[in-house]
């Protein structure tokens, strides 16, 4: 938890030129890890304040739901079709019929591909406004 949420911090505060000690804001579902007393505590000791969004509310109050995860999500399904397309192109054209086509979608086989999905999903939303679209959208830009 430490390195994740102390270096994406650290890395939002350098690209915001905000000081290393200024206090973070990390806003969560009720889902029950983030409930949990030692991510709580680990948050508390990084100066993080956790704000629960409540049930069912999360698309219309959670700024991430109403800017970066559509689009994050839409790019990583993107991508995979395209890979998977390719696969079933490469099989058709070495004569495979399509009733024998068969992909490999073994752990070994995606994770690499998925780890590079994440790079470029993640780049393609990198704009720092695409993130303040999503604390307008909440009601909570001019709070923070």
């Amino acid at each position: 938890l430490r390195q994740i949420m102390h270096v994406g911090c650290i890395v939002t505060y350098r690209g915001m030129t905000l000081a290393a000690d200024q206090p973070a804001l990390v806003i969560c579902d009720v889902f029950a890890a983030h409930r949990c007393e030692s991510v709580r505590e680990k948050l508390k000791q990084n100066n993080i304040h956790l704000v629960f969004v409540p049930a069912s509310c999360t698309g219309e109050l959670q700024p991430l739901d109403l800017s970066v995860n559509d689009p994050f999500k839409s790019k990583m399904k993107e991508q995979f079709a395209t890979w998977y397309a390719e696969c079933v192109k490469t099989a058709l054209d070495a004569g495979e019929s399509l009733a024998d086509v068969n992909i490999d979608l073994k752990a070994s086989t995606l994770k690499p591909r998925h780890a590079n999905w994440l790079i470029s999903a993640i780049e393609s939303l990198s704009s720092m406004k695409c993130l303040e679209e999503g604390f307008r959208k909440a009601g909570i830009l001019d709070c923070i």
